[in-house]
This record gives C-alpha cells, structure tokens and sequence, in this order.
C-alpha cells in the first residue's frame, strides 16, 4: 500500500449522481488553506473555529480573489473540524453543494488543482486508524455501517462500531499477557523451582477465554440472518398459489400468475423487510412428478433451497381436496419439521374449503397452520407477524450480545483459540512453562491482528480496497 499520509486527501463522500446536496470532503495538514484558495466567506477560513458551519461561495477559478466578477461559483455550506478533534484527527474541510454531478465534480477539480491528492477508496477511514481514532475491527464496521439493510445489521455494526467487540478482544489480551508475565517469571528462577500462580488458576482463566471465544465464533453461524436477511421458500404443488403469496407480500405483482399449472419453473428472489428484518422470499417451482426436463431441473432447484432455507412456507389450495401429489409436501413436513421452522398456509381462503386445519392433525403440536386468501390478502399480516416472531430469539441475541459477522474476525479467532486450547494441554499434561508461553504468545498475537494492534500491508489492503471512495 503506497499511500503517503502526508498528502492532503480530498474526495466527493456522496453517492454519484444528482441530488439536493453534494459533500466533497478534504483531510489533511493543507486542507484548509487548500479549500481557502476558493472559499469565501465572512471570514477567511484559516481564522475559522472548528466544528461551525460557515454560509459562502466555492469559486471554481484558483482566480477568484483577483476576478470574483467573471468566476463561476456555487454557494455552498463549509465546516472545518480541526485536528486533532476530527475524524481522521488530522485538519478536515467539507464542503456542502448543491447535488448536481457537474458542481461536485468541478469542486473536486479545483481542490486538486490546487494542491489536494484525489483519495484512495477507504482513505479517510485508513488515516482514521493510522492515526488511532479507531482500531481495525471498528474501521470494518464503518464499512458495514454503510452497507447494513436492516435494523439487525444496523444494531450489530454500531456495536462493533462503538469497540464492543474491540473491547473484549483487548480484555483476552490483557488476561493472556499478564499470565505469560508470571509464567516468564517463574522461568527466570527456574533453579529455584517456584511457582508464582497456581496451575489451577491458569487452568481455570484460560477455561473463561475459551469458553467466550467460542461463543463468539459459535456466533458466526447466525452471520447470514444479521448481513443478508432471513431465507423463506415458499414450496407447494403446482398452482396452489406460491407466486401469488409472493407477490402479496410484496405489494407488487413481481412473479407471473396464471391458472395454468407449472407457471413458475425457476426459482425467484425477492426481498421484503418486516418489522426491521430481511426476509429473502423464494418462489419455487411446484414440486411434482414430471418428465419435462425443464420441471425436473426447476423441481431440483426448489429441493436445493428447501435445504438452505431458515424458514419453510409449505403451501396448500384451500379449495381441494388433498391428492396423492400433496404427500411429497407431507414428507418434506416430516424430514425438516425438526431442523427448520416451518409454517403451513392454507391458500385461496375466500374460495369453499375444501380442507381444513384437521387435515393436517398430525403437524398439530409442532407447527404452526394459517389460512390466507393471497387474492384479498386476509391473514397475509398474520402471516408476516409469525415470520418475525421466529426471529424474537435472534433479535434478543444481537441486543443482548454480540454476533461475529467478519471472516477474517473469525478466522483470528480460531487461531488464537487454538494456540489457547494447546497451552491449556501442556499445563494439564505438567510440561515446562516454555511451551505455554509460546503458545499464550502466538494467540496473543492472532488477536492484535484482529483489532489491527499488529497488522500487514496485505490486510489493510484487503479490506481498505472495498470500501467506497470518500469514506
């Protein structure tokens, strides 16, 4: 990564294109007599307090103090955040325009014309952590900020934003350093043969940070519901009514509805958000016995995401009676009833029933049945209300704790975790100290890569390079 940090760094932080206002950010020691080459306003902005918002006109021509009359300007909003009190804690000048692309854009020109650097993707958080505003698991979670799509995503990045994660990786730190102290002692008076800490106690400490290790790591596996929402198939016969309840859900008729059976033959991705979370609906091909190579290769597919699904929809017609092609929906019941949540909904409600909840007598404990009319949408809020409530424990889950979204936070851990469980194995099989140290050490340093406390070029680069430029 070669970056000189000692450059001034100006870039657009709004997304492109036009809207109501634009901001072009600039960091660095040059920034604010960067931005005064073209600023005016009714103070000259090296005498500007920080953190005020000062009303002037941005000057496109580096001119303009000799030919204000004949310059092109647009008025504009400035505020200054001088260093060290700032985001990346050096001098940072942003500069609000009106959002048209051509505005921003010439802003920008102008700002390297006269002496700014165009900045890196992910810059100004990078010399956020160079500069010790933020470690490297709350830089990541900037990123994740910005990406979030629903309010469990959301809570969990400002946790991780906010060092929840940050501290509890330092406080493991912290513990295995002062352990590897007392060990190194004791091995400087080898000949003595003391003991400063019991076993026991080494025992009993290296225990508690396994055991919070791995309920983190264990965490990791709820990471798909938290970043990219919760997978519903919606799974039935042909033409009992999946696209239609897709498309109630959704308010839009996004899939094709037709009388005529086997209509939808792939599967269709489609997302709503409930209540604050995701959910992914698939639509799936009618599962049903056929020869037509398209349907098997449809009915496969739907089998394929009956597999990852986090929540099953099995579908009925309310208007007929159950047929021997219904038993293939019963057995798919019978094998995830146990592994999956599953509800039954009992279609075309505002037609004369044809079955009913009694059909369906055997599933009674278990699982949960509704009866909807996707035509008139009745019981759709229903509907929804339990898909949530099948997420009240993961919702508590992130309040509560903390869920591990990052692979590399993962993967840190295991490491260290490893080296943590082989320094537990060598106290409990009595070898010398020597090789517990080395072992503390090692996990010690898997988790300063973790919070950046020891880091290389090639995982700043890594995750620096996707975030967007300006931020």
């Amino acid at each position: 990564m070669n970056i000189n940090f000692n450059d001034t760094i100006a870039a657009i932080s709004t997304p492109k294109g036009s809207g109501g206002i634009a901001i072009i950010r600039i960091s660095g020691g040059a920034a604010i007599d960067i931005a005064a080459q073209f600023c005016q306003c009714n103070i000259p902005l090296p005498r500007a307090k920080s953190w005020r918002v000062y009303l002037g006109k941005f000057y496109f021509s580096g001119e303009k103090l000799a030919e204000q009359q004949q310059s092109t300007y647009d008025q504009v909003l400035i505020t200054i955040f001088r260093a060290p009190n700032s985001y990346t804690k050096e001098d940072i000048v942003e500069i609000s325009c009106h959002g048209g692309e051509y505005i921003a854009e010439s802003i920008l020109r102008s700002l390297i014309q006269g002496g700014a650097r165009l900045a890196m993707p992910g810059e100004f958080t990078l010399r956020a952590f160079i500069n010790g505003r933020i470690d490297l698991v709350q830089a990541e979670a900037v990123a994740d900020l910005i990406k979030s799509q629903n309010d469990l995503a959301l809570q969990n990045s400002n946790r991780q934003l906010e060092g929840f994660l940050s501290t509890m990786i330092e406080n493991f730190r912290n513990r295995l350093v002062e352990t590897i102290s007392l060990l190194e002692v004791e091995l400087d008076f080898a000949e003595e043969d003391l003991e400063f800490t019991s076993r026991d106690k080494i025992l009993e400490l290296l225990n508690e940070i396994i055991q919070s290790i791995q309920k983190l790591i264990g965490s990791f596996s709820r990471e798909k519901l938290v970043r990219q929402g919760v997978k519903v198939v919606l799974a039935g016969k042909p033409n009992v009514g999946k696209s239609s309840v897709l498309n109630a859900m959704l308010s839009e008729n996004r899939a094709i509805v037709t009388d005529i059976p086997g209509t939808t033959r792939d599967v269709l991705e489609e997302t709503v958000n409930i209540h604050g979370i995701n959910f992914r609906l698939f639509d799936t091909a009618g599962i049903i016995e056929s020869r037509d190579p398209v349907e098997i290769e449809g009915i496969r597919r739907t089998k394929m995401n009956i597999q990852d699904a986090d929540i099953l929809v099995m579908i009925f017609d309310g208007s007929q009676n159950l047929t021997a092609e219904d038993e293939a929906i019963f057995q798919l019941i019978r094998q995830f009833r146990d592994s999956k949540k599953i509800v039954i909904v009992i279609n075309k409600s505002d037609l004369p029933n044809a079955i009913d909840k009694i059909d369906f007598k055997e599933f009674d404990s278990t699982i949960d049945l509704l009866k909807i009319s996707a035509l008139n949408s009745s019981g759709l809020e229903d509907l929804s209300t339990l898909l949530v409530s099948y997420l009240d424990d993961l919702k508590s889950q992130v309040t509560d704790e903390f869920i591990l979204t990052n692979i590399r936070h993962k993967n840190a851990l295991e490491k260290g975790l490893a080296s943590i469980q082989h320094a537990k194995n060598s106290i409990v099989n009595k070898l010398s100290g020597e090789f517990v140290v080395s072992d503390l050490k090692i996990a010690f340093d898997y988790l300063g890569e973790l919070t950046g406390v020891i880091t290389s070029e090639e995982i700043l680069n890594n995750i620096f390079s996707n975030f967007c430029i300006g931020k």
